[in-house]
């Protein structure tokens, strides 16, 4: 989401929210959605490296996940660290089994409401 101050855009992520995610927010649904927003200005890599510090992520990992949450694709992300995009398939393959999470919306909420946690 473009902003008008020209800072870098916002990130958002729009994603199903279960049950039990809708309930910590004294939601009374059962089902809902998330819509969680990210400035790539805030989130820095100091900031997210301590929200998931208990992961114990490798700077590698740590870099494409800054990468992914300022809502950059893995492909970006590869071209512009000059890695093959099998390295990054490689890293964020290990951010999944990590984290617990299976795709990369679920990786960056996990790191996003790690963020807000602080």
């Amino acid at each position: 989401m473009s902003r008008p101050d020209g800072k870098a855009p916002y990130a958002l992520l729009i994603t199903p929210a279960p049950e039990e995610t809708v309930s910590i927010f004294d939601v009374p649904a059962r089902h809902g959605a998330m819509v969680l927003v990210s400035d790539p200005d805030r989130a820095q890599r100091g900031e997210l490296e301590t929200a998931m510090a208990r992961f114990r992520l490798t700077p590698a990992e740590i870099g494409l996940l800054s990468g992914l949450v300022a809502g950059r694709t893995l492909r970006d992300y590869c071209d512009e660290r000059r890695i093959s995009i099998n390295t990054g398939k490689f890293h964020l393959r290990s951010l999944f089994a990590k984290t617990e999470t299976q795709r990369q919306v679920g990786l960056v909420r996990a790191a996003l409401l790690a963020i807000r946690d602080l």
